[in-house]
């Protein structure tokens, strides 16, 4: 009778125990639940910023959370997560986004984020001098992180074949605006064709040019017919038009 009290009391106690361990996990399962998942919040800050991102199919764009501490304790939002920029926020290289449930308990939280976005910017060769022009030869094009760039590159090598290198340029330099200008294909004292008004109506007329231009430049001519000086642009070589 002992041996069999004995029995029965270790297999009350080991059942116990079992028991225990269930309710233990099934308890701290129940709490993991009942917390918001932050690899939620983070995959869905990153849709967030891709859907309000400008769509550009030469560019890639990489985003990452900057942080957002592991020991967040949130209760599990029972509908979806709202995120919105806050007032004044802009999606450049650095940008926070502010992330919210209304139920069943409310939180909110921002989440920074850093945008880096990768596409063509084009590059020298060699060492450019100035006067120098700008031939297919003389440039390459490597994919780069455009924010650190910033916006007066050139992304397209056709852009500026023939153009002008306005000072001297180094090998491997990124090329911008500043390095560069357009040929000048109205020349002072040249003889060019004022066009006046629009293509339904144009009148033509001579005139000479007081000062170089390249295409898009406002230049000053005289009318050899009526002697008058006027201003208009250079719309090709030669040519010039002014507004009615």
């Amino acid at each position: 009778m002992s041996q069999q009290l004995t029995r029965k009391m270790i297999n009350t106690k080991f059942l116990y125990v079992i028991v225990m361990i269930n309710l233990i996990v099934a308890t701290e399962t129940s709490a993991t639940q009942q917390m918001q998942q932050l690899e939620e919040i983070k995959s869905g800050v990153i849709a967030f910023i891709k859907n309000n991102l400008s769509e550009n199919p030469d560019q890639t764009t990489k985003i990452k959370i900057k942080h957002l501490d592991s020991r967040l304790k949130l209760t599990a939002c029972k509908q979806s997560l709202n995120f919105v920029l806050p007032t004044g926020e802009n999606l450049g290289r650095y940008a926070t986004v502010s992330v919210s449930c209304a139920h069943p308990k409310p939180w909110s939280i921002f989440v920074p984020v850093e945008i880096m976005r990768f596409g063509p910017v084009v590059m020298t060769k060699g060492v450019l001098s100035r006067g120098h022009v700008i031939r297919a030869q003389d440039l390459y094009i490597s994919n780069q992180d455009l924010n650190a760039k910033g916006r007066s590159y050139y992304s397209q090598v056709d852009d500026i074949i023939g153009m002008i290198v306005k000072t001297p340029v180094r090998s491997g330099t990124i090329l911008r605006k500043r390095h560069l200008r357009l040929p000048t294909i109205i020349k002072r004292g040249q003889k060019v064709t004022i066009i006046a008004g629009r293509k339904q109506f144009e009148i033509r007329m001579t005139g000479q040019a007081l000062m170089d231009g390249s295409k898009g430049d406002l230049i000053r001519v005289t009318n050899i017919s009526s002697k008058k000086t006027v201003e208009g642009e250079v719309i090709r070589a030669g040519v010039i038009r002014i507004q009615l």
